[in-house]
């Protein structure tokens, strides 16, 4: 009886490993942005899909829109799962904290001890693009957006990278109205 459990119970992890993450609770994949797709690698090809963010500097406190999305004139049009994250530039840190636009498409995750510090998708639906919000920490430097996407379960491109997004050092900030104007040493 013993044997049967642990022969069960072995049986189950392979089945996550086979079937993968169509939930997108995939934290454990937040160091190596890599899908548990058994022996699947990702595409040697430039990718169809592009990270843009609403804005190329911010102060601790700002939020950031960001948006995975199709290149212009792509062949593919959609994708099915998504890993984003913040990274400081010039190492590997993930940084600062993200709430989904849409929590029927997109939800946070857990990377190590850091609540959530990415986001990722909900289900295995089609989707034309997916945005979230990012909210930049204190002491933050310059930080790149970076994604996995994932085209279909065996075809996905690692590295999806944003544009640099500039940490502004604050000498002082005025307030009128709505508008903010920073300075900047």
């Amino acid at each position: 009886m013993e044997h049967f459990r642990t022969l069960l119970f072995c049986l189950a992890g392979c089945l996550v490993t086979v079937f993968g993450y169509p939930s997108g609770q995939i934290s454990a994949s937040c160091d190596s942005m890599l899908p548990s797709h058994g022996n699947s690698v990702p595409q040697s090809s430039v990718s169809p899909y592009i990270i843009t963010a609403s804005t190329t500097a911010f102060l601790p406190g700002d939020v950031i829109t960001v948006t995975i999305s199709q290149k212009p004139n792509s062949v593919l049009d959609s994708f099915k799962g998504f890993l984003l994250e913040a990274r400081l530039v010039g190492g590997n840190a993930i940084i600062g904290t993200f709430t989904p636009s849409d929590s029927g498409i997109a939800q946070t995750l857990t990377c190590g001890s850091q609540a959530s510090a990415a986001v990722s998708h909900t289900n295995s639906n089609l989707k034309q693009n997916v945005t979230a919000v990012w909210t930049a920490p204190e002491g933050a430097g310059p930080v790149r957006f970076r994604a996995t996407v994932l085209n279909s379960y065996n075809t996905f491109w690692t590295g999806v990278e944003s544009g640099i997004i500039e940490a502004v050092s604050l000498e002082m900030v005025y307030r009128t109205g709505n508008e903010r104007i920073k300075y900047v040493k």
